[in-house]
């Protein structure tokens, strides 16, 4: 079988700063397809995307702070990028910060906030593949927090709007 290839043109376009080429270039890096596996060159690609405003190399860029894969494990820094890309509307991104926000961890424990993220997560995933395992998260939330918490959390999901992407 032959080794991929990256497509035609995707590293020209990351080195002319095309935000999108970028963050696929990270991806590639990430996963080893169609260019050696290496975390810095992800982590580096992704970050010249995130910077950009890019709400999904923004959250990639946090699951690498959060796994410490390619920069160091900084959970603080993963609820910064994650946090970005939330605000743009981004449910991997809202989900993840819900978490971060559930158990304090890079950012102070606010079980409000963790409601009020992952419902957002939810409300933008249905109809979409990831609506089950939204539904599912957001069920176990409320299980773990007060209904009060959750009530809340709901209250200020409904009075949210995305910001505009950068």
């Amino acid at each position: 079988m032959a080794a991929a290839q990256l497509p035609d043109g995707l590293r020209e376009r990351a080195e002319q700063g095309d935000a999108a080429a970028q963050a696929d270039l990270g991806r590639r890096h990430y996963v080893g397809e169609g260019v050696p596996q290496d975390d810095g060159e992800a982590a580096r690609w992704t970050r010249l995307a995130a910077e950009q405003g890019y709400a999904p190399a923004q959250y990639s860029l946090g699951l690498l702070y959060f796994r410490g894969r390619g920069v160091t494990g900084d959970d603080a820094a993963a609820g910064r990028w994650y946090r970005a890309a939330a605000e743009q509307g981004l449910p991997p991104a809202q989900a993840a910060l819900s978490a971060l926000y559930l158990y304090g961890a890079g950012v102070e424990a606010d079980p409000v906030l963790a409601a009020m993220w992952m419902e957002l997560a939810w409300q933008a995933s249905v109809g979409a593949p990831d609506w089950r395992l939204y539904a599912g998260q957001r069920a176990e939330l409320a299980s773990s927090i007060t209904a009060e918490q959750v009530a809340e959390g709901r209250r200020l999901a409904r009075g949210w709007t995305p910001a505009p992407e950068r």
